[in-house]
């Protein structure tokens, strides 16, 4: 039982220990201990406790234990041997494919306004009142996208100057892949409705700081075609008021300014252009019921999660050197890198947002994914530097970084596992996080 609970129980229980071992005692840090013990201990004292009631009660049972153990052995092989397959994922794939309300309770106790006052309160010290934004029928918040640092391709709008019309706020940030796979569909519907009284507002929210340049903004709505109008909001004050925490994140807005629909990440397409249909049929407009058919690009199973290269957000470095904060130090490369993980290798300076390289410093991950992105940036603009990249060894491409932006580092024909390697053997380069699809 040990072995398959350690691995689960360890990360929470080193958290737990860290906490207690950098704090001041008090009653809500024992509260907090006291609660995890409970909520391990009890699973595994009714484990016991109940085998021993039904060894005891069922003679069965206790005749057939042998076997019953031996049994048991080949069923935790055989979960092994499907894990390594990964059968369990196409498995988990194929469940969601069939209920795809699967799991919405958890993300449901995840979305509701406690949970948003809560967050916010970590970051504002002045209480924020938090709107429902999943009510039926929710007044928008910052009608007039106050805060905004300027808006691109159109004048100031408000949500007045829009009354009658339906309008989608889109949040999104030029380098997150998720957001780049949404936009066929939106473009798509806002040529599709626009004539309709169908508008879409984007609401380029940065995650890097060099995502707020506007010049960076202009040149990812012309490579992504997007033509309807965009505010920049470097400050957050438009996702704040929001209480967003997510890209991409579209709200739907009806004729009156309220908010009507919600849908966090990608997917839900037809739902959201139904939702489109609905609305602009509320506002006395007939259109047709066919939806946009685009095939969906998105991963039909478990990759990568994001890898982000900065000490600020950084996890699963495989590098055995303790990370030296804004100082350029050697990393070495270990011969093995579990999944998912990361290492540097040779002279590289980490800050909280990023890492720069040096020349002849490498960069490898193990990664699952059929296609691995990478956010780099040239440290000097006027010198751009090539980059050699490699899979299992071999080199695949070598790639200019001459713009901040998402660069491809590999498109396989299927989802794969692998270990990616860049070179870096020039100028320095700003590297900011690894995206995967």
């Amino acid at each position: 039982m040990g072995i398959i609970w350690t691995p689960c129980v360890g990360p929470i229980l080193a958290s737990v220990l860290t906490l207690a071992a950098t704090s001041q005692i008090t009653l809500e840090l024992v509260l907090i201990t006291f609660s995890y013990a409970l909520g391990t201990a009890l699973p595994l004292f009714f484990i016991a406790y109940g085998g021993k009631r039904a060894l005891a009660t069922l003679p069965a049972l206790k005749k057939n234990a042998a076997h019953i153990q031996k049994a048991f052995g080949v069923l935790i092989l055989m979960t092994a041997f499907l894990i390594y397959f990964n059968i369990d994922r196409k498995f988990q794939t194929y469940i969601l494919d069939v209920f795809p309300q699967y799991g919405a309770g958890l993300t449901a106790l995840e979305n509701n306004k406690k949970v948003d006052e809560a967050l916010i309160k970590l970051r504002n010290s002045e209480p924020v009142i938090v709107p429902d934004l999943r009510a039926q029928k929710t007044p928008a918040p910052n009608r007039d996208f106050a805060g905004a640092t300027r808006w691109l391709q159109s004048e100031p709008l408000t949500l007045d100057m829009l009354k009658g019309k339906v309008v989608l706020v889109d949040f999104w940030t030029y380098t997150c892949i998720n957001c780049i796979r949404t936009f066929p569909y939106l473009t798509s519907w806002y040529e599709k409705y626009k004539s309709d009284g169908f508008v879409i507002i984007g609401v380029h929210t940065p995650e890097f700081e060099f995502e707020k340049n506007q010049q960076n903004v202009l040149a990812a709505m012309r490579e992504y075609n997007i033509t309807y109008p965009v505010v920049q909001d470097n400050d957050y004050h438009i996702w704040t008021s929001y209480s967003n925490r997510y890209w991409p994140a579209h709200y739907l807005i009806d004729k009156e300014g309220n908010i009507r629909y919600t849908h966090f990440g990608e997917g839900k397409y037809e739902e959201t252009e139904h939702m489109i249909q609905k609305l602009l049929g509320e506002s006395g407009v007939e259109v047709k019921k066919d939806v946009v058919a685009i095939k969906s690009n998105s991963p039909a199973s478990r990759v990568t999660p994001e890898t982000y290269l900065g000490y600020g957000r950084m996890e699963r470095i495989a590098s055995p050197e303790k990370i030296q904060n804004d100082i350029r130090t050697k990393y070495t490369i270990p011969s093995f890198i579990e999944q998912d993980f990361f290492a540097f290798g040779g002279l590289w300076r980490v800050t909280s947002e990023y890492a720069e390289s040096s020349a002849g410093s490498t960069l490898d991950l193990m990664f699952q994914s059929q296609r691995v992105f990478l956010v780099m940036k040239p440290k000097d603009a006027q010198k751009p530097a090539a980059v050699r990249v490699m899979l299992n060894n071999k080199v695949v491409r070598t790639i200019t970084v001459n713009a901040d932006k998402l660069y491809t580092l590999l498109e396989l024909s299927e989802i794969t596992q692998g270990r990616v390697t860049i070179q870096f053997n020039d100028e320095p380069i700003y590297v900011f996080a690894f995206t995967f699809g």
